[in-house]
């Protein structure tokens, strides 16, 4: 057992993270730590702002390669996560998806009308196998429509 130093509470030791004191333990308990360190942020969110443009310009291709690793191996606790977050904003995602209806009438019609249409076995542009989805170059056009990847997708706009 050991007392915190803020909050003065006695707790377990693994309330306490690894740190430099007499018992290798820092002298507050996880929660105050937590406490500051959001206290902190939100004080300095410009700083941090900056720090991590900087550091992701300087560090792009290394970051991606983390962000691929990360994905790969939480599929599962991302996906729980997205789910999550639909629930708690369903109904700023209905809002959302009916005014796109309202605004884009003829890019929803061109879209359901393939809706059930097969989609090719790769991009036409890149050569993908992975993430297809069909692309129309003219949404006035509803049946004619191009197999691509979601990132040539994203690219053509």
């Amino acid at each position: 057992m050991k007392q915190c130093s803020k909050c003065k509470r006695t707790l377990p030791l693994t309330e306490f993270c690894k740190g430099n004191d007499k018992d290798c333990l820092r002298y507050k308990c996880k929660e105050c730590i937590n406490i500051q360190s959001k206290e902190y942020y939100q004080k300095n969110k410009e700083r941090y702002k900056i720090y991590n443009k900087g550091y992701y310009e300087k560090n792009k291709e290394h970051v991606k390669i983390q962000a691929k690793i990360y994905r790969e191996n939480n599929k599962d606790k991302i996906l729980v996560r997205g789910k999550e977050h639909y629930k708690k904003n369903k109904e700023k995602y209905k809002e959302y998806y009916r005014e796109y209806r309202r605004k884009y009438p003829e890019r929803v019609k061109a879209h359901q009308a393939v809706q059930y249409l097969p989609v090719g076995n790769d991009c036409e542009i890149c050569g993908s196998t992975r993430y297809l989805c069909k692309h129309h170059d003219d949404y006035s056009k509803p049946l004619e429509y191009r197999t691509v990847c979601v990132s040539c997708n994203v690219r053509l706009g």
